[in-house]
């Protein structure tokens, strides 16, 4: 896991936190810059400058690229992308980007095999945990461990980068908006990474092992999942036998689709669910007996395979985050009560403003 790059790359988010600094910062921004570049850095050895040049031309396209995904018109109606194109003009600015984007991966993809196939190319330069995923699937391929087209590689860092960069940018910020409204849980978890990672008042990176013990703020991360889930529904799937469930028959080949938010509130399963306990993940807590309950990430051969990539990044990034910062809510914010995605039933796009104080 290259936790030596989430750390450098949390010591940028650092500065555009101080930068802005004077008065209540937006979060969600903050998180959805850095998590961009900790993707493109970790993905394909990319810099996205996100935080320190948030105008630039590659951040731009990414986003249009990414609320162009997340459209629900063309999120539900797919035919429409393919038929009736011509009647959308932002929707084909849309493919554009999306174009631009798929040639410069093209273009990253063959200079960087032309590297790492080169006879000089020396594999054991850096350790693997801190090389990118496109250079450590090539090695494999120059290794006789499986080969990939280029397109496939393409294929699979869109993926990649797409489904992190969202999900992980927005598990942060909710993280930030429950530790600023339960400061004795922001406290206890500060105490934990100073603990682990020392109380000089200098930037620690953290290494693997440590990232490993930091269990408390791993307990903070899980219970952010669990409340406010990245993905509410996982993809739809198809009984393959007839089956029974909670009393109601299932012939083979009904769709199923898993409501994970319900799962994550269900009060069966969880004690007073929409309270933020993180002692529910603790040892014999709540989701040891239920480890099935849980399911941020999905579960069984089909887990998004990207977990322990999210988990360790949060580790880094929220540890790092404590030792430097103590923030909370304004006064006047709109989410004095509950977080709020929407207004009824419109979906609003999320800012989450909190003030940063710091401590060394």
């Amino acid at each position: 896991m290259p936790v030596k790059i989430f750390g450098h790359l949390t010591q940028d988010m650092f500065i555009a936190l101080e930068t802005r600094s004077g008065g209540p910062i937006d979060a969600v921004d903050i998180m959805k810059r850095a998590a961009l570049n900790v993707i493109g850095k970790v993905g394909f050895n990319f810099d996205f400058n996100a935080l320190n040049d948030p105008d630039n031309p590659w951040v731009r396209m990414y986003y249009n690229i990414d609320d162009g995904i997340r459209e629900p018109l063309f999120f539900h109606f797919p035919i429409l992308d393919k038929h009736f194109l011509w009647m959308f003009p932002n929707r084909r600015a849309v493919h554009e980007d999306l174009r631009q984007f798929k040639d410069m991966l093209r273009q990253v993809i063959s200079e960087r095999r032309k590297v790492v196939m080169d006879k000089e190319h020396n594999m054991s330069a850096s350790e693997d945990n801190e090389k990118d995923l496109l250079t450590l699937m090539l090695e494999s391929e120059r290794l006789g461990e499986g080969a990939l087209t280029d397109e496939e590689l393409n294929s699979n860092l869109r993926v990649f980068f797409l489904a992190g960069q969202a999900t992980t940018a927005n598990s942060l910020s909710f993280a930030v908006y429950h530790l600023a409204k339960n400061p004795h849980i922001q406290e206890k978890a500060r105490q934990e990474a100073n603990k682990i990672l020392g109380e000089d008042p200098i930037d620690i990176l953290p290494t693997v092992e440590q990232v490993k013990q930091l269990r408390y703020i791993g307990q903070v991360i899980k219970e952010t999942m669990r409340i406010n889930t990245p993905v509410t529904q996982n993809a739809t799937r198809r009984s393959t036998e007839d089956m029974e469930l909670a009393g109601v028959f299932l012939p083979k080949g009904t769709p199923i689709v898993s409501d994970i938010f319900d799962i994550h509130h269900n009060p069966n399963v969880w004690e007073l669910p929409y309270e933020f306990n993180p002692d529910r993940f603790s040892p014999d807590g709540e989701a040891d007996k239920n480890p099935s309950a849980w399911l941020p990430f999905g579960l069984g051969l089909r887990q998004c395979f990207g977990m322990n990539f999210s988990l360790s990044l949060q580790r880094v990034m929220l540890s790092m985050l404590l030792r430097k910062f103590r923030w909370t809510l304004p006064d006047d914010t709109i989410h004095k009560n509950n977080l709020v995605t929407s207004v009824g039933d419109i979906p609003i796009a999320l800012k989450l403003y909190a003030n940063f104080e710091k401590l060394y």
